[in-house]
C-alpha cells in the first residue's frame, strides 16, 4: 500500500503538521505539542476501518516524524 506525506504550510495554520495519505484519504496528522509529536488518527470516508500493513504503517509515521522535525529544525 502506498503513502504519501504532505506538510502544508497554511497562515491560517498555527502550527506545521504532517499529514499521511494513503489511498488518497488523509489517514493520520502528526502534530507538534509542547516537546512531544502526537498523532491524530482520522476514520475513513465510507466508515469502514482502515487495513495497513504494519510495517507500512510503522514506516509512513517514522518518515513523516522526521520530515516534520527536519521542517521544526530549519525555522
Amino acid at each position: 500500500m502506498k503513502y504519501q506525506i504532505f506538510l502544508p504550510f497554511s497562515e491560517d495554520q498555527e502550527k506545521l503538521t504532517a499529514q499521511i495519505f494513503i489511498e488518497g484519504q488523509c489517514w493520520a496528522e502528526i502534530i507538534p505539542e509542547y516537546e512531544a509529536l502526537e498523532i491524530k488518527f482520522y476514520p475513513r470516508p465510507d466508515g469502514e476501518p482502515w487495513q495497513i500493513d504494519s510495517s507500512t504503517a510503522v514506516k509512513a509515521i517514522g518518515e513523516a516524524e522526521l520530515r516534520l522535525i527536519g521542517q521544526l529544525n530549519d525555522n
